[in-house]
């Protein structure tokens, strides 16, 4: 008998080490790319070969355009959101609804929610809509972080006929916190400014003498321990009143945070912008592009496989949720160097 559970356990457990074994194969990734010519001159095409089992192919030139508007773009993968962010969902996971945003997006006058909810409520037309179970379902959400997307579907789903997507949207950007960091540049601009930095203002705080002495020494240590940290909006503040205060109002620090604090996203991004790769038809994998400028570059090839959803909450119907965390994928490049000389001259 118990040789039998042994080989029915063994059974099983084949089963899943080879199940496993079966998900990580099939999101093994490969690309290659090959140039019809890696010495071109300027305004000479290049045709480009792709070949691969991804599903997504994108092309990342190693240039930089200038667009009709004058703008930058940018077209250099190591200069891509995936590269620089190392995967981080940066401008996704990080936004949260503590209860102080719940409580001002529920109780203002006319625009608040409740008060929304109550002008609908007062049209005999619409459906009537619950503010108790409305209120309860947004206390569920605060303090936890969500995906931006998710955190617009989180709302929606308690008010639908209320708010389309995009009005939820919207909402998560007014009420939820972003994570916010303060810079070593930042910190020294807003130390050493002339008059209106903070270092002038302790010393004119420090100039009259019915005002507790501020140890400028100690508030520059204190605010130099939190450079390069994330911080939601509103624990950057409260840790910055903890550091200035008197000498600095809850309301100054609150500005405080807004003007020398970074959202993390935002202090990630190149100056001109992530760079933007060029989406392939899977069914077509060729690729032309022109340089136009002299120099070596570095085409890069990335392709992607996605795996089936992993469904959360209590499946696909009740509680499901969308962001990139419910999904396994493979990923892989290849390059190729282009050397782009000048045009021949005319003799």
């Amino acid at each position: 008998m118990k040789t039998k559970y042994s080989i029915c356990i063994l059974m099983l457990l084949t089963l899943l080490f080879s199940f496993t074994s079966c998900v990580k194969d099939e999101l093994d990734t490969w690309v290659s790319i090959e140039a019809s010519k890696t010495v071109v001159a300027v305004d000479e095409p290049v045709t480009f070969k792709i070949s691969g089992n991804a599903e997504t192919y994108v092309v990342y030139t190693g240039d930089t355009l200038i667009d009709n508007s004058g703008k930058k773009i940018s077209r250099v993968f190591a200069n891509s959101y995936l590269v620089l962010t190392q995967g981080q969902k940066i401008d996704q996971e990080e936004y949260v609804l503590t209860q102080a945003k719940l409580d001002t997006w529920w109780e203002t006058p006319i625009t608040g929610l409740k008060a929304e909810i109550d002008n609908w409520n007062a049209v005999p037309a619409n459906t009537p809509i619950d503010k108790i179970k409305v209120f309860a379902g947004l206390k569920d959400l605060v303090g936890i972080p969500y995906y931006f997307e998710s955190a617009a579907q989180h709302v929606r789903a308690l008010m639908p006929t209320l708010k389309l997507i995009a009005d939820c949207r919207t909402l998560v950007t007014a009420y939820f916190s972003n994570k916010y960091v303060l810079s070593q540049a930042k910190l020294d601009t807003w130390w050493e400014t002339p008059i209106t930095g903070l270092k002038a203002e302790i010393d004119a705080w420090n100039a009259v003498t019915t005002n507790t002495p501020i140890d400028k020494v100690i508030v520059f240590a204190k605010l130099k321990s939190l450079v390069n940290k994330l911080y939601y909006f509103d624990d950057a503040k409260n840790l910055l009143i903890g550091i200035l205060s008197p000498f600095k109002t809850d309301s100054q620090c609150g500005t405080f945070v807004s003007t020398y604090f970074t959202k993390n996203q935002v202090l990630l991004a190149p100056a001109v912008g992530f760079s933007e790769g060029v989406a392939l038809n899977r069914n077509n994998l060729t690729y032309s592009y022109t340089f136009k400028r002299r120099g070596t570059y570095t085409v890069t090839l990335l392709g992607t496989k996605l795996s089936d959803k992993n469904y959360s909450g209590s499946g696909y119907i009740d509680d499901r949720t969308s962001s990139a965390g419910e999904y396994n994928y493979g990923r892989n490049t290849a390059t190729v160097t282009i050397e782009v000389k000048p045009k021949p001259t005319t003799p």
